[in-house]
């Protein structure tokens, strides 16, 4: 039997070469494609990877989410279809995430949360919240789910009763989950919040569609720096798609921060693994 498929060639093998060597312990895309994932017919909003890196979601805006698996095989030329979709979505899908305390992923559309198990293929529950613009999991053992919106208010889902326990207002805001008080509040941007991220206890970063970048001081809401690609003398750099690495026009991105891999996804449907 011909098994030449399961043995390392071409993007592959340089990937796992350069991985074995440590030839540069930073991040720094080479823009060598490794895998290549199609199904969706929509734009890509968004992808998570599972914490094994083995695999991961993504929600588009053809109202569907798909499961994919990362197989470091071949020589990177592998087009992969997904391991199974989740269809039950009647609007474009604009987030999914995983929730480690309960095994389930968390996806939404722009009035409802669903909640399904991605290893067997089955829903669990649908929850009419109303706007729904982004949505972070509570890390386990907690079941909790924030759902934030652009009225601006943010809501605290459990998943075991698939209900909001608690809904707060305003732009931007750190709670105590113990207590479910606010410790502090400010107002973040101007346009709207799409993504935040803790980078610590004491600081963490917003992304807004102005587009600008800023890390906050979570004591007093205090902006500690504020980053803008389109100022001069910029912190941070830019590095223009190669097409025959990525074609159309880029509309979601995950990091595999244990492989230092990229995933990109296109508002063409396509999706691709890259190193």
């Amino acid at each position: 039997m011909n098994n030449g498929s399961r043995h390392l060639r071409g993007a592959w093998q340089a990937y796992w070469l350069n991985e074995l060597a440590q030839v540069d312990a930073h991040l720094n895309p080479k823009q060598i494609r490794v895998q290549g994932f199609d199904g969706h017919s929509g734009a890509v909003r968004e992808m998570h990877v599972l914490d094994n890196e083995n695999s991961f979601v993504s929600a588009s805006r053809d109202k569907t989410v798909k499961l994919w698996s990362i197989r470091s095989q071949g020589d990177g030329s592998q087009r992969s279809t997904p391991q199974w979709t989740y269809s039950q979505h009647r609007r474009p899908v604009l987030g999914a995430t995983y929730l480690p305390a309960r095994q389930r992923v968390a996806s939404c559309d722009p009035q409802t949360l669903h909640l399904w198990d991605p290893f067997i293929g089955a829903a669990d529950a649908q929850v009419e919240l109303g706007s729904i613009s982004v949505m972070a999991a509570v890390p386990a053992p907690c079941p909790y789910l924030f759902c934030g919106s652009s009225e601006p208010s943010l809501r605290l889902v459990d998943t075991r009763i698939g209900a909001a326990v608690c809904t707060w207002k305003g732009a931007l805001a750190v709670l105590d989950l113990r207590t479910g008080t606010v410790r502090a509040a400010w107002k973040a941007h101007e346009a709207e919040v799409r993504q935040v991220a803790a980078l610590d206890d004491a600081s963490l970063v917003t992304c807004s569609v102005e587009p600008s970048l800023t890390v906050w001081e979570t004591a007093d809401g205090a902006a500690r720096t504020t980053l803008r690609g389109s100022e001069p003398g910029a912190v941070f750099s830019s590095t223009k798609l190669k097409p025959e690495c990525f074609k159309g026009v880029l509309s979601s991105m995950a990091l595999l921060s244990a492989n230092r891999l990229l995933l990109l996804g296109s508002d063409q449907g396509s999706i691709r693994l890259i190193y």
